[in-house]
């Protein structure tokens, strides 16, 4: 049997006991160990299960979004020991492990630990009975035969109704020798007690360290995950540029490699593509950091719901297909790792910014901002389905848009697309009339660039991937 001790999260303090198997642990409410969806956020659906195996229990990690840890080491698979803490995603829902004895109804005789357990439990039974005839040493006996008869087996219930007529002499004899034994189990229970107590004080301290250190990570960033972000997807940025039939080209757009043979990008970018084609103009996808690999564009899929010049952001994705094989594509998130998006949380925005765009040498720029908000597509709270709009804090310009999103596990959230503008309002003198005007001025605001969250684009990739299909 194992025991869980619930020692942080919305279930703290509950203690959850199991016999069974496989134990399985999340958020959802079919787990064996079902956490709190609303405290629990960290923790994902399907987390964790423990697993009965020969030498006793297995942790295993059901490839959850935030990781499983053991006394602070991140772990996939491992053994449980007694007193182990497990913690499910970094400051989430906390457990302690506690192996509880099985009792096998053997008709075995009973060990010393067993022995000295049931006299514990019996000395307590014994010092809170009532007075009655017999004192507190009949009550004594009575209750050590009444703990003996719930812990055995058949086989030693029956002997023990055999050997009910032995006679008083012998069960005082007997009855010293476990009080002896009594009163030094109980030191050692009251010693070991004690230093559990102590070991558990020390983790708390180590908790609150732990969460201090967070915090001060949340304030600064995440150490090294831009750069492991920026490394692991540097072959899968792409600058789109465009060639006129005049010889000169130059960048437009960012984009990032999605499939084999796809890029994924804004629909507002496939937009200008096919103005442009108009005129006569060919398209490539340039390798980011190799100038030599250029991939010719072929066609073009804009989401059928894109409105441009729309007075708020519509569905703006879109999908180029090019020739040759592309390098491997970006990780891109599941469900649940959009579900568990929260204002607050480090993102960062890999492409190409306008200014920075050189065709001859094409060098992605990387920018780290914060979530501010996820909304609808007109800027208004909604459920998840609806919630589509992910307003953030990293550095961007028009040629930006088309950028991935990266979240805080390296996975590609969303699709950077544009930026909001501000009004303000300036006064300048006529120098015809010399009369003062007021006169409105849009500008760029800073920190408030949006994107549109990718399961947009992943419905346009299954759609694309049907249509060859078929």
């Amino acid at each position: 049997m194992i025991r869980l001790h619930c020692v942080k999260g919305g279930r703290q303090g509950e203690t959850l006991s199991f016999s069974k198997d496989v134990v399985t642990l999340g958020r959802r409410e079919d787990n064996d160990v079902a956490f709190d969806p609303e405290k629990d956020r960290v923790s994902s659906s399907r987390h964790a299960e423990i697993r009965k195996v020969e030498a006793g229990y297995v942790l295993v990690d059901l490839e959850s979004s935030n990781g499983t840890f053991v006394n602070g080491e991140k772990v996939t698979r491992t053994t449980l020991r007694n007193g182990d803490v497990v913690e499910f995603g970094s400051d989430g829902p906390r457990i302690r492990v506690e192996m509880a004895e099985e009792r096998a109804a053997t008709g075995l005789p009973l060990g010393h630990r067993t022995v000295a357990m049931m006299i514990q439990a019996a000395m307590s039974q014994a010092r809170a009975a009532p007075a009655k005839r017999g004192g507190k040493t009949t009550a004594f006996f009575r209750a050590i035969a009444s703990e003996v008869a719930h812990h055995s087996t058949r086989r030693l219930k029956v002997l023990i109704v055999l050997l009910s007529g032995i006679a008083f002499l012998a069960l005082l004899g007997l009855g010293y020798f476990v009080w002896q034994e009594a009163r030094f189990g109980g030191r050692e229970e009251l010693s070991r007690t004690l230093e559990t107590q102590q070991q558990e004080i020390q983790r708390q301290k180590q908790d609150i360290s732990a969460q201090k250190a967070q915090i001060e990570e949340a304030r600064k960033g995440v150490p090294g995950l831009g750069e492991n972000i920026a490394e692991k997807n540097r072959r899968a940025i792409f600058l789109l540029s465009v060639r006129f039939p005049t010889g000169r080209e130059e960048g437009f757009c960012s984009g990032f490699a999605a499939d084999k043979g796809v890029i994924m990008t804004n629909a507002h970018c496939v937009q200008q593509m096919r103005t442009m084609a108009k005129e006569g103009a060919k398209f490539f996808a340039l390798a980011n950091q190799d100038p030599g690999k250029r991939f010719p564009i072929d066609s073009t899929v804009m989401h059928p719901e894109y409105r441009a010049g729309a007075s708020s952001p519509t569905s703006d994705v879109g999908l180029l297909l090019v020739k040759g094989d592309l390098p491997a594509p970006v990780p891109l998130a599941e469900e649940s790792d959009l579900r568990d998006l929260r204002p607050g949380q480090v993102v960062y925005v890999y492409g190409f910014p306008g200014d920075l765009m050189e065709v001859s040498s094409p060098v992605a720029t990387i920018t780290q901002g914060i979530i501010g908000r996820i909304t609808t597509l007109t800027g208004l709270q909604g459920g998840f389905s609806d919630s589509l709009l992910i307003q953030h804090s990293a550095f961007t310009t028009k040629g930006t848009s088309g950028s991935p999103v990266f979240d805080r596990n390296g996975k590609v959230v969303s699709i950077n697309s544009g930026f909001y503008r501000g009004m303000s309002k300036v006064e300048m003198t006529n120098s015809a009339t010399g009369k003062k005007d007021e006169v409105e001025l849009s500008n760029d605001l800073s920190g408030y660039a949006f994107s549109v969250r990718i399961d947009l684009a992943e419905k346009l990739l299954s759609g694309l991937a049907a249509g060859r299909k078929e």
